[in-house]
């Protein structure tokens, strides 16, 4: 865990464990100790950031999460975090939470929220802020890369599943091969919204595969299927 010196008054997480400490009646070192290992081992990256949006404290899940040492952490302007492009507005957004300092979930009503690691890949965040008197405010960061790619392959699946059931429809009302080959290839791209879909006929000498059918989103990808070889 890293401290950091702040306008001459120590702002840190020992003032919270002191607090803490004094109120339970534990001020012996070991329940510092304890209240240190809760800090580090708490299940989300934990930043300290004072008033002016600079980082006072970090545990070591949130250097993991940033790709920053802790020690680098500290000191820096939180808006570092955010990507270039969000910047401007998440700064009117902490001027804004200043004025009215409350548990905060952010992200609310839809809005996506992202995180920049130093190697300046952004990935989706959840997070919570919760001020303290002693005006600084504790900003819990989770790393929502998972959830989300959960929630893409589920999309993706019901996708495959509207295009297949769109197929299935497609049977009964073909009159040739090559209409049922055409409209199969427009459904999985309005369904399945591929950007691309094609079917081919192998040539037995050549091993070529040529295009028989096909649809394409946009005409870039009809380009790519006019300039591609296929082998068997």
């Amino acid at each position: 865990m890293a401290l950091a010196t702040m306008g001459g008054t120590l702002l840190a997480l020992a003032s919270l464990l002191a607090v803490v400490a004094v109120r339970r009646g534990h001020a012996h070192a070991a329940a510092y100790v304890r209240l240190e290992e809760l800090f580090e081992t708490a299940p989300d990256a934990l930043l300290v950031v004072d008033r002016r949006g600079a980082i006072l404290l970090a545990n070591d899940l949130a250097g993991e999460l940033f790709g920053w040492s802790t020690q680098e952490l500290i000191g820096l302007s939180v808006e570092q975090l955010v990507p270039q492009s969000l910047r401007e507005h998440h700064h009117a957004l902490r001027r804004d939470y200043e004025q009215r300092r409350r548990r905060r979930v952010m992200g609310t009503a839809g809005m996506e929220l992202r995180g920049l690691r130093r190697d300046g890949t952004q990935f989706p965040v959840d997070i919570t802020l919760s001020p303290l008197r002693s005006g600084v405010v504790i900003a819990a960061v989770r790393d929502l890369s998972q959830e989300h790619a959960r929630v893409a392959e589920i999309l993706f699946l019901n996708r495959i599943h509207a295009t297949l059931a769109e197929t299935n429809q497609l049977l009964p009302h073909c009159t040739s091969e090559a209409e049922l080959f055409e409209r199969v290839c427009r459904v999985a791209v309005q369904f399945g919204e591929l950007r691309l879909a094609w079917i081919g006929q192998a040539n037995a000498t050549s091993g070529l595969i040529a295009p028989v059918a096909s649809c394409a989103a946009s005409a870039e990808y009809a380009d790519y299927l006019r300039g591609a070889t296929v082998r068997v």
